[in-house]
């Protein structure tokens, strides 16, 4: 896991990720273990 440089965009991304629901990747029907990487951008709006 990388950090952002500051530690508030880090929970931020983490709540924002624990709401996603998804399928789990399928072989056969079957559901297979899979890693993934998911990337953040947090930008600033004035």
């Amino acid at each position: 896991m990388t950090s952002a440089p500051n530690p508030d965009y880090d929970q931020a991304a983490l709540a924002a990720v624990q709401q996603w629901r998804f399928k789990p990747a399928t072989c056969d029907g079957e559901p297979m273990e899979k890693k993934m990487a998911v990337e953040t951008e947090f930008h600033r709006y004035y």
